[in-house]
């Protein structure tokens, strides 16, 4: 199986001096993405071979499932195509119990419901996506977004090159 990485979206692939900047008012919805942010998250991928899952609150807009029943945010995936990011391949996305629980409980169920995947990483700019996977969580600071230093981090805990 390929490695995957929980993705979240705001604090990791856009950031608060991103939204300030203004460079993303008026534009597509890819725009609101900072193409700094998924550069690095194309070199991610590039550099593991890893696949998708959002884990992000905007998996909450109506997702189809599939002919197996998944659910994949394919209008996601294409957003981040046009943002330059055209390596990106959900599998799935996080399912949402609760907004009483945290992320790191909805990782969980994926996991449980997908056991295969024993390889993987979460990046998210709240601390409460890795409080039951501490090892495999790299936080972002959301003022900033996604780094070097997190990207690096990410593609260790992947077992990219």
């Amino acid at each position: 199986m390929m490695p995957v990485l929980f993705l979240d979206v705001d604090g990791v692939l856009n950031s608060e001096a991103w939204m300030r900047s203004g460079n993303w008012r008026g534009g597509k919805p890819e725009t609101q993405l900072d193409p700094a942010c998924c550069a690095r998250l194309e070199r991610i991928i590039v550099a593991t071979r890893c696949e998708l899952v959002l884990s992000s609150s905007w998996r909450i807009t109506h997702q189809r499932r599939n002919r197996y029943g998944v659910q994949r945010p394919v209008w996601f995936e294409r957003m981040l195509r046009k943002a330059g990011v055209p390596h990106a391949r959900f599998v799935g996305q996080t399912p949402s119990l609760s907004f009483h629980r945290d992320r790191s409980h909805e990782i969980r169920a994926w996991l449980e419901a997908n056991p295969r995947h024993d390889v993987f990483a979460i990046v998210d700019d709240d601390t409460t996506a890795g409080t039951i996977h501490p090892g495999q969580f790299v936080r972002t600071d959301g003022r900033v977004g996604l780094t070097e230093a997190n990207a690096g981090a990410l593609v260790w805990l992947l077992g990219g090159r």
